[in-house]
């Protein structure tokens, strides 16, 4: 039933762009459309030719857009993201993303995208500038977080790392994921007196969080400070949950 209703919905859409042949947005729409119910698919089978064939009219319509209107961000940065995600074709990816951030410089999904690339090609250096740019833009962008981890380990230089969102954490104001990232890669140094203190910072901005709350339960039974543990169980049962 579901693939009849895709087909049913797809045949539409093209019915459809026979009438809109010069529409960015009727272009966009299709693939934007198509896009999302090809990505299941594609991770089961990625060489199921039907799916080849649904992420070349994917590609195609994407490149309509942005020949009918060459500033159509959205469009730039998700034919970037198809050549990334269904072919590993970084260069293209950049080549497009890096478009799509000329017309919207604060657009997350694209200096993440370009990150993500760079980052595969080793070029650590641009790599580094897009995922900083990702964070400062959202810092509640939860991916950014493990790409940036990851850059900056191939970089060998975690302290780097840890001072580079200080320095984005005075800029944007307190952010939980910020302060929650800085204790992980404390933690991952082996400097957990430090960790922790960053972790009660997150908490503080969040005290719903009963997970972190747990963590830090445990983090101080470890370290040998009973007050501090009880201190937090005590939070732990009289916090409000997320739903309250």
């Amino acid at each position: 039933r579901r693939q009849r209703q895709m087909c049913i919905r797809d045949s539409l859409y093209t019915t459809d762009i026979e009438h809109l042949e010069e529409s960015a947005k009727a272009h966009a729409l299709i693939s934007n459309t198509m896009y999302t119910g090809i990505i299941s698919d594609f991770k089961k089978n990625p060489n199921n030719p039907k799916v080849q064939k649904d992420i070349r009219a994917v590609i195609y319509h994407f490149e309509e857009a942005i020949r009918i209107d060459s500033t159509y961000s959205t469009s730039l940065n998700n034919l970037g993201s198809a050549y990334l995600n269904f072919y590993r074709n970084y260069p293209a990816a950049i080549k497009y993303c890096e478009e799509a951030i000329k017309y919207d410089s604060n657009y997350v999904q694209a200096h993440f995208n370009l990150a993500y690339s760079y980052l595969a090609l080793k070029n650590y250096k641009k790599a580094t500038f897009h995922i900083v740019e990702t964070i400062k833009s959202n810092p509640n962008y939860m991916p950014s977080y493990d790409l940036f981890n990851q850059i900056y380990a191939g970089k060998k230089d975690l302290k780097g790392a840890i001072d580079v969102l200080k320095k984005i954490n005075v800029s944007v104001g307190d952010s939980k994921p910020i302060l929650m990232n800085i204790g992980n890669l404390y933690s991952i140094m082996k400097s957990d007196t430090i960790a922790v203190q960053y972790f009660e910072k997150a908490y503080n901005l969040d005290r719903a969080d009963k997970k972190l709350c747990n963590h830090l339960v445990k983090m101080f039974n470890i370290q040998g400070n009973p007050e501090k543990a009880q201190y937090y169980l005590c939070l732990l049962y009289t916090s409000p949950s997320p739903r309250d």
